[in-house]
């Protein structure tokens, strides 16, 4: 078992904490770039930890947020496969996300539950002791912290960072760490008929060759496991598709993502600068390109409750929009 090196706060009782109305100073701005009132649908939290909360604690270390903090998963620092159903792997599964970029200095803070079995998933999948070691140096802190059945994560960017910030960042994690273990309540993860099926389930690799034409190969393991990943493949039961000219990752072209969320209709619905496209057999379907990574062209495709995104680097949207109907019919399936 994994030997765990982190500040661990079980047990301890935390000091009485203001209400964020009473915390929070009155210029932060806590706004988010999507709407703030989410569709029906969206999951339920597992405990009271707010981004008003964060940013509290971050304030108090970095200053006030001049841009807004948005409450899905950046993508700084993050795989190719993060854009879109991915960023809202947390809220799915109860957890929480706090991102904020003003193009200088960065903060992502997230909070989860299940630690000893997300835990569990890192050591299966290689991390050691010395992965996960809080440290601050050169631009950049990363500290994890759990409390019980809690575990929160804090990347921060920015050219001033250095050894000495590790102590005040851990212990604004603990105090949060903490206020979320206080309050943390048993939550079902919305059931899903996409939740957990095979990649070859929602699209055959031997469909998209014969649909474009190449020697498409699935290639469903994927590097940069770490928290979010666990979230997102085991407590989501969401899938990360890589549609590949030969089975290694990063060998040959490229030639398609698809990603899940997994009853995420809710959060499928939030993402802005799309336009709506007519799928056959999706219930809503938007198209868009992802400035983060080169313009990336994708289609979003909701079919019930749930939300796949299929993208593809370096082709046309007639190119997505022959494959969408064959995502869409399958999504359907898996739900009869």
């Amino acid at each position: 078992m994994l030997a765990v090196v982190l500040v661990v706060a079980a047990g301890c009782a935390p000091a009485a904490t203001p209400s964020p109305s009473d915390r929070t100073p009155d210029a932060v701005d806590t706004s988010t770039p999507t709407p703030t009132a989410a569709p029906a649908g969206a999951p339920q939290a597992a405990f009271d930890l707010s981004c008003d909360d964060v940013v509290f604690a971050m304030t108090e270390l970095f200053g006030t947020p001049s841009a807004p903090v948005a409450e899905h998963l950046w993508l700084k620092e993050s795989p190719s496969w993060y854009p879109g159903p991915a960023q809202y792997m947390f809220a799915r599964a109860g957890g929480a996300v706090c991102a904020y970029d003003d193009g200088e200095t960065s903060w992502q803070i997230t909070a989860s539950t299940g630690a000893q079995d997300v835990l569990d998933d890192l050591a299966a999948n290689g991390y050691t002791d010395g992965d996960l070691a809080p440290r601050c140096d050169d631009g950049r802190c990363a500290v994890l912290v759990r409390d019980g059945d809690i575990l929160v994560e804090a990347t921060v960017l920015g050219p001033e960072i250095t050894e000495g910030d590790l102590e005040p960042v851990r212990a604004a994690l603990v105090g949060l760490a903490a206020q979320a273990a206080e309050t943390v309540e048993p939550v079902e993860v919305a059931p899903s008929p996409i939740a957990g099926a095979a990649c070859d389930q929602l699209l055959a690799p031997e469909t998209l060759a014969s649909t474009w034409d190449v020697p498409a190969q699935l290639h469903s393991e994927f590097g940069g496991w770490g928290i979010p990943a666990a979230v997102y493949w085991k407590q989501g039961g969401a899938r990360a598709c890589l549609y590949l000219e030969t089975p290694g990752a990063y060998d040959g072209e490229h030639y398609l993502t698809l990603t899940t969320l997994p009853a995420g209709r809710w959060a499928a619905e939030l993402p802005t600068g799309r336009s709506a496209v007519d799928i056959e057999g999706a219930d809503a379907a938007y198209s868009g390109e992802e400035e983060y990574y080169d313009d990336l062209p994708f289609i979003d495709i909701v079919v019930g409750d749930d939300w796949v995104r299929v993208s593809a680097p370096g082709r046309s949207m007639d190119d997505l929009m022959a494959v969408a109907p064959l995502v869409a019919a399958n999504m359907t399936a898996l739900g009869t």
